[in-house]
């Protein structure tokens, strides 16, 4: 293993490998450079969203709103803070609840409020918005069907929207899409070629201003897909690395389907921290019964670069101890060389499930050596 080489296992399934590259979390952005050589911001820290609705038949001296600000959202934390600026003059209102109502004295009117968040490891995002009382900016998304590796694309539909003010129609729709892209109209579609968390805004386009909402949409960082003994097997996610306090943060999602049926047969999200140091440099392995054997994905991260790489297998935590160890090598070695008509063949043993027990098995433990097991 190379130095600064951080081993990571998710015990899923076959045997093949790919690379990915995982975000460095000492920024809330990242610029990455994909394939077409173009550069676009990656958000992996906070994002803060909000959408709010007027209370038009609400019998109270005043305009009540309700704000909803559950659509902000962190890749590797919680929201543990909610700061709202209503843009009246008004004492800021903290709280640890995303939904909160506000009363504005006077008549119906329009406030610039403001919002801002903070996790749970101290990092913060703000969001300004133009709130009119007598418009209800509000849209839906819907993703559309995701082929991986991707693109990842979404359709955003306003028609929901509207105007409580017959002399002061909508006139169009604008939105961002927080990768540096818009577009204007009722109904949109919009494909994301980079992971992260995005704030996408809605402006509603009328004389008297632009109210708007936000939500936010996550796209998934493409790890691994292949097919496996009728299996299509994927698994995205994010791995993230943080040199200050030396921990790796994983989230990876993973899929089995029946490649026949597209029956899934399994779908789980693992969310796992973890310590390295450049001795000892550690792992894990998410072991799961998805199948008739126990399916493993281990990955290596190189803490310098961040760039991850992935191989999938049976389980080589073949002994059931809490870590890859000699225990499962010396299970390997006492089949080695074998197949279905010997009788030392152990079927745990071919981790690669070709048939026999050989050096592309031991291989696989050697990868995994070390690393600790999660079931």
């Amino acid at each position: 293993m190379r130095p600064g080489t951080v081993a990571l296992a998710i015990v899923l399934l076959l045997s093949a490998s790919t690379t990915v590259n995982a975000p460095s979390q000492q920024s809330n952005s990242l610029n990455t450079t994909p394939s077409d050589g173009s550069s676009l911001p990656i958000r992996f820290g906070p994002v803060a969203a909000f959408t709010y609705i007027p209370c038009v038949v609400c019998a109270v001296v005043g305009d009540a709103i309700f704000f909803n600000a559950s659509y902000s959202a962190s890749p590797f934390s919680h929201i543990i803070i909610y700061t709202w600026n209503f843009g009246d003059g008004s004492p800021l209102a903290k709280t640890t609840d995303p939904t909160i109502s506000h009363i504005y004295p006077g008549q119906p009117g329009q406030w610039q409020v403001t919002l801002t968040i903070y996790d749970s490891r101290g990092r913060s995002d703000t969001v300004s918005q133009l709130v009119m009382f007598q418009a209800l900016p509000t849209f839906a998304i819907q993703p559309s069907k995701i082929v991986l590796p991707g693109p990842f694309a979404f359709a955003f539909n306003a028609t929901e929207s509207k105007s409580y003010d017959p002399q002061n129609p909508i006139k169009d729709y604008f939105w961002t899409f927080g990768d540096g892209a818009n577009a204007t109209g009722k109904v949109v579609q919009h494909t994301y070629r980079l992971p992260g968390i995005y704030r996408v805004q809605l402006s509603l386009i009328t004389t008297n201003g632009s109210p708007q909402v936000s939500k936010t949409v996550r796209v998934p960082n493409f790890i691994f897909t292949s097919t496996f003994h009728g299996l299509n097997v994927t698994a995205t996610g994010s791995v993230a690395v943080n040199s200050t306090s030396q921990t790796i943060t994983a989230t990876i999602s993973v899929s089995v389907v029946n490649a026949t049926t597209g029956q899934e047969v399994f779908s789980r999200t693992f969310n796992v921290t973890i310590a390295y140091s450049s001795g000892n440099p550690p792992g894990f392995l998410l072991v799961s019964a998805a199948t008739l054997y126990r399916l493993g994905l281990g990955c290596m991260v190189n803490t310098g670069t961040s760039d991850t790489s992935c191989i999938l297998s049976k389980d080589p935590d073949i002994a059931d101890q809490p870590i890859v160890n000699i225990l499962d090598v010396a299970t390997i070695a006492f089949s080695f060389g074998s197949t279905s008509n010997n009788a030392n063949w152990n079927s745990d043993a071919d981790l690669n499930a070709d048939g026999r027990v050989s050096i592309n098995d031991v291989a696989i433990a050697a990868i995994e050596w070390g690393m600790q097991v999660f079931r």
